[in-house]
């Protein structure tokens, strides 16, 4: 008969300890960045995307959304240029995109990353702000 063996007891795992100097490290970062904005993502990252055409905050707060949704696996600057070529065609409102359509969008975001898959998910989200939001990407 076949006896099924007992599987080892896995050693307690030790509990977090932050590294000695993080503290430092933390001070040395926020010294490298007061002169201000010193890596892409301060000039072309998602919520600096959602400033740009805003004629509102909740054109801003669409606009940010579409932006990240857009920006999973791509470069920031791949998505800066998506955007701005996306603005253009349909001034990124939602009714604008819906009139651009799924097929529509996915020509104007190339080469984003998965961009037909994206272009679905934008017009999904689309019909979702507008039945459950009143057409605004950030109402709470």
């Amino acid at each position: 008969v076949y006896k099924r063996q007992a599987k080892p007891k896995k050693a307690a795992s030790a509990p977090f300890s932050p590294h000695p100097l993080w503290e430092q490290q933390l001070e040395h970062i926020r010294k490298m960045r007061e002169a201000g904005p010193a890596a892409p993502v301060d000039l072309f990252g998602c919520a600096e995307l959602g400033k740009r055409h805003a004629a509102s905050p909740e054109h801003m707060r669409l606009q940010t959304l579409i932006s990240s949704m857009l920006s999973s696996q791509t470069t920031d600057l791949v998505n800066e240029k998506a955007m701005g070529r996306l603005y253009e065609a349909c001034g990124i409102t939602i009714e604008g995109l819906e009139e651009l359509g799924e097929d529509g969008i996915g020509e104007v975001i190339k080469p984003v990353s998965f961009y037909t898959a994206k272009a679905a998910n934008i017009i999904k989200v689309c019909k979702i702000l507008k039945v459950r939001l009143g057409k605004d990407g950030g109402e709470r």
